[in-house]
């Protein structure tokens, strides 16, 4: 009988003294060259998703602030047209926003019909608005 040399010498231990690297491929210890390919490109989906997202949520960001800023500048023109007796049509240029109004008459005042005309970073926007306008009311003189 041919006795095997074992770890620590003793006779019953299974395994063979010897270097790991003489294991075969299967067992060795880490990842193979599949299992690292598949862990990148799941990687780089989630990246790319990730950028995406990003992209869309600047896009969003900068669309709801032009049509904040055309929103603001209507409410300026209708504050400022409240104030006047007989409005006329007319248009006015705020840096890149475009707003015109067109004065309807309509039963016992006038309809304001306001368009604000912006740009949101994609494509060419307009906001409309139809206002009801009534002459202000009479000043009232200090009775003093």
């Amino acid at each position: 009988m041919v006795r095997r040399r074992t770890c620590r010498g003793a006779p019953d231990a299974r395994r063979a003294i010897g270097p790991s690297r003489f294991r075969p491929a299967s067992r060795r210890p880490g990842f193979g060259l599949i299992e690292v390919i598949v862990a990148l490109a799941v990687l780089a989906v989630g990246v790319l998703g990730t950028v995406g997202t990003a992209h869309v949520a600047a896009r969003g960001r900068r669309e709801a602030e032009a049509r904040e800023r055309a929103a603001a500048l209507a409410g300026e023109l209708l504050d400022s047209l409240a104030f006047v007796a007989s409005p006329v049509d007319g248009d006015r240029w705020v840096r890149s926003y475009r707003g015109s109004w067109a004065i309807r008459p309509h039963g016992g005042g006038r309809v304001v019909e306001l368009v604000v005309e912006y740009r949101d970073g994609t494509a060419d926007r307009h906001l409309r608005i139809h206002a009801f306008h009534t002459p202000p009311p009479p000043r009232l003189e200090d009775s003093r």
